[in-house]
Protein backbone atom coordinates (compact mmCIF):
# COMPACT_ATOMS: atom_id res chain seq x y z
CA UNK A 1 0.00 0.00 0.00
CA UNK A 2 1.67 3.36 -1.04
CA UNK A 3 -1.06 5.75 -0.38
CA UNK A 4 -4.54 6.30 1.32
CA UNK A 5 -7.09 7.61 -1.07
CA UNK A 6 -10.23 9.09 0.32
CA UNK A 7 -10.77 10.62 -3.24
CA UNK A 8 -13.53 8.46 -4.13
CA UNK A 9 -15.55 8.66 -0.28
CA UNK A 10 -18.87 10.24 -1.12
CA UNK A 11 -21.23 10.13 1.61
CA UNK A 12 -24.66 10.32 1.26
CA UNK A 13 -27.93 10.88 2.91
CA UNK A 14 -29.53 7.49 4.42
CA UNK A 15 -32.74 6.77 2.50
CA UNK A 16 -35.33 3.98 2.96
CA UNK A 17 -34.45 2.64 -0.60
CA UNK A 18 -30.98 2.35 0.40
CA UNK A 19 -31.74 -0.28 3.21
CA UNK A 20 -32.64 -3.17 0.97
CA UNK A 21 -29.13 -2.93 -0.71
CA UNK A 22 -27.36 -2.20 2.31
CA UNK A 23 -28.93 -4.80 4.52
CA UNK A 24 -26.64 -7.53 3.76
CA UNK A 25 -22.98 -5.24 4.61
CA UNK A 26 -24.20 -5.58 8.11
CA UNK A 27 -23.87 -9.59 8.35
CA UNK A 28 -20.02 -9.31 7.08
CA UNK A 29 -18.54 -9.52 10.11
CA UNK A 30 -19.57 -10.38 13.64
CA UNK A 31 -21.39 -7.71 15.67
CA UNK A 32 -24.10 -8.45 18.38
CA UNK A 33 -24.87 -4.89 18.94
CA UNK A 34 -28.14 -2.75 18.30
CA UNK A 35 -26.45 -1.58 15.22
CA UNK A 36 -26.10 -4.92 13.89
CA UNK A 37 -29.13 -4.18 11.36
CA UNK A 38 -31.00 -0.90 9.79
CA UNK A 39 -33.67 -0.20 12.24
CA UNK A 40 -31.73 1.29 15.16
CA UNK A 41 -29.66 3.64 12.90
CA UNK A 42 -32.66 4.59 10.52
CA UNK A 43 -35.03 5.65 13.81
CA UNK A 44 -33.12 8.36 14.48
CA UNK A 45 -31.73 9.36 10.87
CA UNK A 46 -33.69 12.93 10.98
CA UNK A 47 -32.76 13.64 14.36
CA UNK A 48 -29.03 13.32 14.05
CA UNK A 49 -28.04 13.22 10.44
CA UNK A 50 -26.96 9.89 9.00
CA UNK A 51 -25.29 9.50 6.21
CA UNK A 52 -23.19 6.60 4.53
CA UNK A 53 -20.88 5.46 2.50
CA UNK A 54 -20.53 2.04 0.59
CA UNK A 55 -17.85 0.20 -1.55
CA UNK A 56 -19.91 -2.05 -3.51
CA UNK A 57 -20.48 -4.95 -1.99
CA UNK A 58 -18.02 -4.99 0.33
CA UNK A 59 -18.26 -2.68 3.01
CA UNK A 60 -20.41 0.16 4.81
CA UNK A 61 -19.68 3.06 6.63
CA UNK A 62 -22.03 5.31 8.51
CA UNK A 63 -21.39 8.72 9.64
CA UNK A 64 -23.67 10.88 12.22
CA UNK A 65 -23.97 14.77 12.50
CA UNK A 66 -25.72 15.80 15.45
CA UNK A 67 -27.83 19.46 16.11
CA UNK A 68 -24.54 21.03 16.98
CA UNK A 69 -22.53 19.90 13.58
CA UNK A 70 -20.49 17.30 15.28
CA UNK A 71 -19.56 14.35 13.43
CA UNK A 72 -19.52 10.56 14.75
CA UNK A 73 -18.20 8.04 13.07
CA UNK A 74 -19.09 4.01 13.38
CA UNK A 75 -16.37 1.25 13.32
CA UNK A 76 -17.24 0.04 9.39
CA UNK A 77 -19.20 -3.13 8.52
CA UNK A 78 -17.25 -5.43 6.22
CA UNK A 79 -15.46 -8.71 6.36
CA UNK A 80 -12.91 -9.16 9.65
CA UNK A 81 -9.95 -9.13 7.54
CA UNK A 82 -10.77 -6.13 5.32
CA UNK A 83 -11.83 -4.35 9.17
CA UNK A 84 -8.21 -2.74 9.24
CA UNK A 85 -8.20 -1.81 5.97
CA UNK A 86 -11.67 0.38 6.15
CA UNK A 87 -11.32 1.95 9.21
CA UNK A 88 -7.78 3.18 8.45
CA UNK A 89 -9.79 4.36 5.34
CA UNK A 90 -12.47 6.17 7.39
CA UNK A 91 -9.93 7.50 10.00
CA UNK A 92 -8.05 9.61 6.74
CA UNK A 93 -11.45 10.03 5.36
CA UNK A 94 -12.09 12.35 8.95
CA UNK A 95 -8.69 13.90 9.23
CA UNK A 96 -7.56 15.02 5.84
CA UNK A 97 -11.28 15.48 3.94
CA UNK A 98 -13.50 17.08 7.22
CA UNK A 99 -10.15 18.06 9.17
CA UNK A 100 -11.20 16.79 12.69
CA UNK A 101 -10.41 13.58 14.34
CA UNK A 102 -12.51 10.16 14.51
CA UNK A 103 -14.63 10.26 16.74
CA UNK A 104 -16.73 7.02 17.67
CA UNK A 105 -19.34 7.15 20.16
CA UNK A 106 -20.92 3.53 19.79
CA UNK A 107 -18.25 1.26 18.83
CA UNK A 108 -19.34 -2.43 19.16
CA UNK A 109 -17.01 -4.58 21.34
CA UNK A 110 -16.38 -7.34 18.88
CA UNK A 111 -14.78 -4.52 16.42
CA UNK A 112 -13.37 -3.13 19.48
CA UNK A 113 -11.94 -6.03 20.19
CA UNK A 114 -10.79 -7.03 16.27
CA UNK A 115 -9.05 -3.44 15.90
CA UNK A 116 -6.87 -3.60 19.67
CA UNK A 117 -5.86 -7.30 18.95
CA UNK A 118 -4.68 -5.23 14.93
CA UNK A 119 -2.91 -2.39 16.62
CA UNK A 120 -5.23 0.00 15.63
CA UNK A 121 -6.66 1.50 18.52
CA UNK A 122 -3.02 2.17 19.91
CA UNK A 123 -3.90 5.76 19.16
CA UNK A 124 -7.27 6.21 20.35
CA UNK A 125 -8.76 6.99 24.13
CA UNK A 126 -11.52 3.82 24.73
CA UNK A 127 -14.12 4.49 26.97
CA UNK A 128 -16.58 2.11 27.55
CA UNK A 129 -19.83 3.47 28.40
CA UNK A 130 -21.95 1.66 31.08
CA UNK A 131 -25.48 3.29 29.84
CA UNK A 132 -24.81 2.24 26.92
CA UNK A 133 -24.39 -1.42 26.88
CA UNK A 134 -27.02 -3.45 25.25
CA UNK A 135 -28.79 -6.10 27.14
CA UNK A 136 -28.27 -9.96 25.10
CA UNK A 137 -31.32 -11.98 26.50
CA UNK A 138 -32.44 -15.70 25.65
CA UNK A 139 -34.31 -15.92 22.68
CA UNK A 140 -36.58 -19.09 23.62
CA UNK A 141 -36.77 -17.70 27.32
CA UNK A 142 -38.16 -14.62 26.53
CA UNK A 143 -41.03 -16.60 23.96
CA UNK A 144 -41.89 -18.62 26.42
CA UNK A 145 -41.22 -17.23 29.80
CA UNK A 146 -40.43 -21.25 31.25
CA UNK A 147 -38.35 -21.03 34.34
CA UNK A 148 -38.38 -20.18 37.86
CA UNK A 149 -36.97 -16.60 36.98
CA UNK A 150 -39.66 -15.70 34.68
CA UNK A 151 -42.30 -16.73 37.17
CA UNK A 152 -43.18 -12.85 37.62
CA UNK A 153 -43.99 -12.36 34.37
CA UNK A 154 -45.83 -15.57 33.68
CA UNK A 155 -48.44 -14.37 36.45
CA UNK A 156 -48.48 -10.95 34.78
CA UNK A 157 -49.34 -12.54 30.95
CA UNK A 158 -51.65 -15.04 32.46
CA UNK A 159 -54.04 -12.23 34.37
CA UNK A 160 -53.54 -10.16 31.07
CA UNK A 161 -55.10 -13.56 29.08
CA UNK A 162 -57.70 -14.01 31.77
CA UNK A 163 -58.61 -10.42 31.95
CA UNK A 164 -58.93 -10.09 28.24
CA UNK A 165 -60.17 -13.29 27.49
CA UNK A 166 -62.14 -13.02 24.00
CA UNK A 167 -60.78 -9.50 23.62
CA UNK A 168 -57.47 -9.31 22.60
CA UNK A 169 -55.23 -10.65 19.11
CA UNK A 170 -51.97 -10.37 17.78
CA UNK A 171 -51.29 -8.63 14.93
CA UNK A 172 -48.75 -8.73 12.17
CA UNK A 173 -48.95 -4.77 11.44
CA UNK A 174 -49.12 -3.47 7.60
CA UNK A 175 -49.05 -0.49 5.77
CA UNK A 176 -52.64 -0.43 6.15
CA UNK A 177 -52.65 0.35 9.92
CA UNK A 178 -50.13 2.88 9.64
CA UNK A 179 -53.06 5.54 11.03
CA UNK A 180 -53.69 3.40 13.90
CA UNK A 181 -50.44 3.10 14.55
CA UNK A 182 -49.43 6.68 14.54
CA UNK A 183 -52.70 7.80 16.48
CA UNK A 184 -51.33 5.20 19.00
CA UNK A 185 -48.20 7.10 19.38
CA UNK A 186 -48.92 10.19 19.48
CA UNK A 187 -51.20 9.47 22.44
CA UNK A 188 -48.20 7.58 23.94
CA UNK A 189 -46.14 10.60 23.43
CA UNK A 190 -48.65 12.74 25.01
CA UNK A 191 -48.70 10.81 28.17
CA UNK A 192 -45.11 11.15 28.57
CA UNK A 193 -44.20 14.31 27.68
CA UNK A 194 -45.73 16.24 30.86
CA UNK A 195 -43.59 14.98 33.17
CA UNK A 196 -40.22 14.76 31.25
CA UNK A 197 -37.30 16.76 31.30
CA UNK A 198 -36.48 18.77 28.02
CA UNK A 199 -33.50 16.88 26.87
CA UNK A 200 -36.43 13.71 27.51
CA UNK A 201 -38.68 15.54 25.60
CA UNK A 202 -36.85 16.21 22.41
CA UNK A 203 -35.59 12.47 22.81
CA UNK A 204 -39.31 11.46 22.79
CA UNK A 205 -40.45 13.86 20.00
CA UNK A 206 -36.95 12.82 17.53
CA UNK A 207 -38.35 9.21 18.29
CA UNK A 208 -41.65 10.01 17.06
CA UNK A 209 -40.50 11.51 13.76
CA UNK A 210 -38.35 8.68 13.23
CA UNK A 211 -41.94 5.87 14.11
CA UNK A 212 -43.17 7.63 11.63
CA UNK A 213 -41.40 8.19 8.86
CA UNK A 214 -41.23 4.05 8.97
CA UNK A 215 -44.74 3.74 9.35
CA UNK A 216 -45.59 5.92 6.41
CA UNK A 217 -42.95 4.25 4.18
CA UNK A 218 -44.35 1.13 2.20
CA UNK A 219 -41.58 -0.64 1.49
CA UNK A 220 -40.28 -0.93 4.95
CA UNK A 221 -42.92 -3.24 6.01
CA UNK A 222 -40.82 -5.72 4.53
CA UNK A 223 -37.55 -4.36 5.91
CA UNK A 224 -38.42 -4.77 9.17
CA UNK A 225 -40.74 -6.16 11.67
CA UNK A 226 -44.06 -4.70 13.07
CA UNK A 227 -46.53 -6.05 15.48
CA UNK A 228 -49.61 -5.35 17.70
CA UNK A 229 -51.64 -6.05 20.20
CA UNK A 230 -55.24 -5.38 19.54
CA UNK A 231 -58.03 -5.03 22.82
CA UNK A 232 -61.48 -4.45 21.32
CA UNK A 233 -60.09 -3.97 18.00
CA UNK A 234 -58.25 -1.22 18.54
CA UNK A 235 -54.54 -0.43 18.89
CA UNK A 236 -53.24 -0.90 22.37
CA UNK A 237 -49.75 -1.95 22.07
CA UNK A 238 -46.67 -2.30 19.42
CA UNK A 239 -43.33 -3.16 18.89
CA UNK A 240 -40.85 -2.79 15.81
CA UNK A 241 -37.59 -4.89 15.72
CA UNK A 242 -34.76 -5.98 13.08
CA UNK A 243 -33.08 -9.19 12.40
CA UNK A 244 -29.50 -10.24 11.99
CA UNK A 245 -29.25 -13.61 10.76
CA UNK A 246 -25.47 -14.04 11.17
CA UNK A 247 -26.18 -13.80 14.44
CA UNK A 248 -29.68 -14.90 14.72
CA UNK A 249 -30.61 -12.21 16.83
CA UNK A 250 -33.15 -10.11 16.62
CA UNK A 251 -33.17 -6.24 17.60
CA UNK A 252 -35.99 -5.19 19.36
CA UNK A 253 -36.14 -1.06 18.67
CA UNK A 254 -39.23 0.31 19.29
CA UNK A 255 -42.11 -1.35 22.37
CA UNK A 256 -45.15 0.57 23.05
CA UNK A 257 -47.76 -0.30 25.34
CA UNK A 258 -50.95 1.44 27.06
CA UNK A 259 -49.06 1.13 30.90
CA UNK A 260 -52.58 1.43 32.35
CA UNK A 261 -53.19 -2.39 31.35
CA UNK A 262 -52.15 -4.54 33.56
CA UNK A 263 -49.35 -7.16 31.21
CA UNK A 264 -49.93 -5.31 28.06
CA UNK A 265 -46.07 -4.73 27.77
CA UNK A 266 -45.38 -8.63 28.86
CA UNK A 267 -48.09 -9.98 26.22
CA UNK A 268 -46.52 -7.86 23.86
CA UNK A 269 -42.22 -8.46 24.13
CA UNK A 270 -43.67 -11.98 24.48
CA UNK A 271 -46.07 -12.17 21.51
CA UNK A 272 -44.07 -10.14 18.78
CA UNK A 273 -41.07 -12.77 19.43
CA UNK A 274 -43.43 -15.60 18.72
CA UNK A 275 -45.02 -14.17 15.58
CA UNK A 276 -41.87 -12.30 14.20
CA UNK A 277 -39.16 -14.10 15.27
CA UNK A 278 -39.47 -17.56 16.55
CA UNK A 279 -36.08 -18.80 15.10
CA UNK A 280 -34.20 -15.54 16.87
CA UNK A 281 -31.53 -17.57 19.33
CA UNK A 282 -30.47 -14.05 21.33
CA UNK A 283 -32.68 -10.93 21.39
CA UNK A 284 -30.69 -7.48 22.16
CA UNK A 285 -33.47 -5.07 23.82
CA UNK A 286 -30.94 -2.32 23.13
CA UNK A 287 -29.69 0.18 26.27
CA UNK A 288 -31.39 1.54 29.19
CA UNK A 289 -29.71 5.01 28.34
CA UNK A 290 -28.26 5.51 32.17
CA UNK A 291 -32.64 5.44 33.36
CA UNK A 292 -33.35 3.30 36.36
CA UNK A 293 -36.82 2.47 35.85
CA UNK A 294 -35.58 1.17 32.56
CA UNK A 295 -32.88 -0.74 33.88
CA UNK A 296 -34.64 -2.33 36.55
CA UNK A 297 -37.44 -3.32 34.01
CA UNK A 298 -34.38 -4.64 31.62
CA UNK A 299 -33.04 -6.84 34.88
CA UNK A 300 -36.68 -8.19 35.54
CA UNK A 301 -36.01 -10.34 32.10
CA UNK A 302 -32.65 -11.44 33.38
CA UNK A 303 -30.07 -10.70 30.48
CA UNK A 304 -27.68 -13.91 29.70
CA UNK A 305 -24.91 -10.66 28.75
CA UNK A 306 -24.42 -7.89 27.76
CA UNK A 307 -22.99 -5.91 24.72
CA UNK A 308 -20.59 -3.28 25.34
CA UNK A 309 -20.37 -0.05 23.69
CA UNK A 310 -17.53 1.91 23.73
CA UNK A 311 -16.45 5.44 22.85
CA UNK A 312 -13.24 5.87 21.08
CA UNK A 313 -11.70 9.56 20.50
CA UNK A 314 -8.11 9.56 17.81
CA UNK A 315 -5.51 10.95 19.91
CA UNK A 316 -3.34 12.18 17.03
CA UNK A 317 -4.04 13.16 13.33
CA UNK A 318 -2.62 15.17 10.02
CA UNK A 319 -3.70 18.69 9.92
CA UNK A 320 -5.46 19.75 6.50
CA UNK A 321 -3.25 22.54 4.82
CA UNK A 322 -5.92 24.64 5.96
CA UNK A 323 -5.15 24.25 9.79
CA UNK A 324 -1.47 24.67 9.63
CA UNK A 325 -1.76 27.87 11.22
CA UNK A 326 -3.25 26.58 14.63
CA UNK A 327 0.32 25.19 15.16
CA UNK A 328 1.97 28.48 15.13
CA UNK A 329 1.16 29.43 19.21
CA UNK A 330 3.10 26.03 20.18
CA UNK A 331 6.08 26.73 17.52
CA UNK A 332 6.27 30.26 18.76
CA UNK A 333 6.21 28.74 22.50
CA UNK A 334 8.64 25.93 22.17
CA UNK A 335 10.91 27.65 19.27
CA UNK A 336 10.49 31.46 19.74
CA UNK A 337 11.45 32.73 16.31
CA UNK A 338 10.42 35.72 14.90
CA UNK A 339 7.63 36.14 12.71
CA UNK A 340 9.61 36.76 9.36
CA UNK A 341 11.23 33.00 10.13
CA UNK A 342 7.78 31.80 10.92
CA UNK A 343 5.94 33.70 7.73
CA UNK A 344 9.13 32.19 5.90
CA UNK A 345 9.01 28.37 7.03
CA UNK A 346 4.64 28.67 7.17
CA UNK A 347 4.53 29.63 3.70
CA UNK A 348 6.64 28.00 1.47
CA UNK A 349 7.08 24.46 1.77
CA UNK A 350 4.67 22.59 -0.04
CA UNK A 351 5.26 19.21 1.00
CA UNK A 352 4.94 19.81 4.63
CA UNK A 353 2.77 17.58 6.52
CA UNK A 354 1.95 18.36 10.30
CA UNK A 355 0.54 15.76 12.96
CA UNK A 356 -0.53 16.51 16.21
CA UNK A 357 -2.20 15.80 19.51
CA UNK A 358 -5.39 17.54 20.84
CA UNK A 359 -7.01 17.51 23.72
CA UNK A 360 -10.74 17.46 24.08
CA UNK A 361 -11.49 20.92 23.54
CA UNK A 362 -9.54 20.77 20.28
CA UNK A 363 -5.79 22.48 21.60
CA UNK A 364 -2.97 21.40 19.92
CA UNK A 365 -0.86 20.07 22.89
CA UNK A 366 1.92 18.58 20.65
CA UNK A 367 2.74 18.80 17.01
CA UNK A 368 5.68 17.04 14.71
CA UNK A 369 6.11 17.93 10.79
CA UNK A 370 7.23 16.04 8.13
CA UNK A 371 8.61 17.21 4.52
CA UNK A 372 9.93 14.63 2.29
CA UNK A 373 13.49 15.25 0.57
CA UNK A 374 14.77 13.44 -2.12
CA UNK A 375 18.52 11.28 -0.93
CA UNK A 376 20.91 10.11 -3.36
CA UNK A 377 23.42 7.21 -2.32
CA UNK A 378 26.89 6.82 -3.24
CA UNK A 379 25.78 3.83 -6.08
CA UNK A 380 23.89 6.61 -8.01
CA UNK A 381 20.20 5.34 -6.98
CA UNK A 382 17.43 7.74 -5.31
CA UNK A 383 14.28 7.50 -3.14
CA UNK A 384 12.51 9.83 -1.34
CA UNK A 385 12.19 9.85 2.25
CA UNK A 386 10.90 11.72 5.45
CA UNK A 387 12.74 14.40 7.50
CA UNK A 388 10.55 14.63 10.52
CA UNK A 389 11.34 18.15 12.43
CA UNK A 390 9.90 20.66 14.90
CA UNK A 391 8.84 18.04 17.38
CA UNK A 392 7.23 19.86 20.15
CA UNK A 393 4.37 19.59 23.00
CA UNK A 394 3.59 22.26 25.46
CA UNK A 395 5.27 22.98 28.39
CA UNK A 396 2.42 22.27 30.38
CA UNK A 397 1.82 18.37 29.33
CA UNK A 398 5.15 17.84 28.57
CA UNK A 399 6.53 13.97 30.19
CA UNK A 400 3.01 13.05 29.85
CA UNK A 401 3.77 10.06 26.75
CA UNK A 402 2.75 12.97 24.25
CA UNK A 403 6.00 13.14 21.61
CA UNK A 404 5.60 9.15 21.92
CA UNK A 405 2.66 8.85 20.71
CA UNK A 406 2.60 11.05 18.27
CA UNK A 407 6.46 10.01 16.90
CA UNK A 408 4.64 6.35 16.80
CA UNK A 409 1.61 7.58 14.74
CA UNK A 410 3.51 9.49 12.52
CA UNK A 411 6.07 6.65 11.75
CA UNK A 412 3.15 4.11 11.71
CA UNK A 413 2.14 6.04 9.04
CA UNK A 414 4.88 6.41 6.86
CA UNK A 415 5.89 2.81 7.20
CA UNK A 416 2.12 2.22 5.76
CA UNK A 417 2.77 3.98 2.82
CA UNK A 418 5.93 3.11 1.90
CA UNK A 419 8.52 4.79 3.68
CA UNK A 420 11.72 2.91 3.52
CA UNK A 421 13.28 4.99 6.22
CA UNK A 422 12.83 8.82 7.87
CA UNK A 423 15.23 11.06 9.77
CA UNK A 424 15.24 13.88 12.02
CA UNK A 425 18.11 15.53 13.70
CA UNK A 426 17.75 15.68 17.20
CA UNK A 427 18.74 18.21 20.13
CA UNK A 428 19.06 14.72 22.15
CA UNK A 429 20.09 11.82 20.49
CA UNK A 430 18.97 9.42 23.05
CA UNK A 431 15.47 10.26 23.14
CA UNK A 432 15.16 8.86 19.78
CA UNK A 433 17.17 5.34 20.27
CA UNK A 434 13.75 3.79 21.95
CA UNK A 435 11.81 5.26 18.79
CA UNK A 436 14.63 3.31 16.40
CA UNK A 437 16.70 6.37 15.26
CA UNK A 438 19.76 4.40 15.97
CA UNK A 439 21.64 5.18 12.49
CA UNK A 440 23.66 8.42 11.92
CA UNK A 441 25.19 10.77 9.59
CA UNK A 442 26.55 13.91 9.23
CA UNK A 443 24.88 15.73 6.69
CA UNK A 444 26.80 18.67 4.77
CA UNK A 445 26.48 22.31 5.98
CA UNK A 446 24.52 22.89 3.00
CA UNK A 447 21.87 20.35 3.25
CA UNK A 448 21.73 21.38 7.34
CA UNK A 449 20.76 25.00 5.88
CA UNK A 450 17.67 23.01 3.87
CA UNK A 451 16.86 20.65 6.84
CA UNK A 452 16.08 23.68 9.02
CA UNK A 453 18.40 22.58 11.60
CA UNK A 454 18.98 24.53 14.53
CA UNK A 455 22.87 26.41 14.85
CA UNK A 456 24.79 23.61 16.73
CA UNK A 457 22.97 20.35 15.45
CA UNK A 458 24.91 18.49 12.47
CA UNK A 459 23.84 14.92 13.27
CA UNK A 460 20.70 12.94 11.72
CA UNK A 461 19.42 9.83 13.00
CA UNK A 462 17.96 7.27 10.98
CA UNK A 463 14.86 4.96 11.86
CA UNK A 464 14.40 1.80 9.47
CA UNK A 465 10.60 1.15 8.44
CA UNK A 466 10.57 -0.56 5.14
CA UNK A 467 13.80 -0.91 3.90
CA UNK A 468 15.95 -3.95 5.29
CA UNK A 469 19.24 -1.82 6.02
CA UNK A 470 20.71 1.43 6.18
CA UNK A 471 22.27 3.25 3.34
CA UNK A 472 24.09 6.44 4.26
CA UNK A 473 23.14 9.43 2.01
CA UNK A 474 25.33 10.88 -0.56
CA UNK A 475 23.36 13.92 -0.68
CA UNK A 476 19.94 15.26 0.36
CA UNK A 477 17.99 17.77 -1.50
CA UNK A 478 14.60 19.30 -1.56
CA UNK A 479 11.58 17.82 -3.64
CA UNK A 480 10.51 20.81 -6.18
Amino acid sequence: MTDIDCSDIKYRKYLAEDIKKLRPLYELRANRSCDAAPLTCFLYKNEYELLYYHDENRALTLMFKDKEGKIYGFIPYCRAEELAKYFKLQEHYYNEVLGIPLVINSADYEGVEFLKKAGLLDNYEIEETEDLRDYIYDGNSLRTLSGKKMTKKRNHVNRFMRDYEGRWEYRTLTYEDKDEIIEFENRWVKTKLDDAEEDEKEDLLGEKAGIEDIVLTPELYSQFKMGGIYIDGKLSAFSIGDYNEREKMAIISVEKADSSIQGLYQIINKEFLVHEFPSALIVNREDDVGIEGLRKAKMSYHPITFEGKFTLRQKVRFLCKNEYERTIALFRERFGDDDEFISEYYGQDNNKRIAVMEDEGGNIISMAHVMKYNVRYETGREETVSYILCVATTKSMEHRGCMTKLMNYVMDYLKMTGEPWCFLIPVDREIYKSLGFVHEWKPKEAELDILYADEGLDTACAAMLNAESFERPHGIKKLI
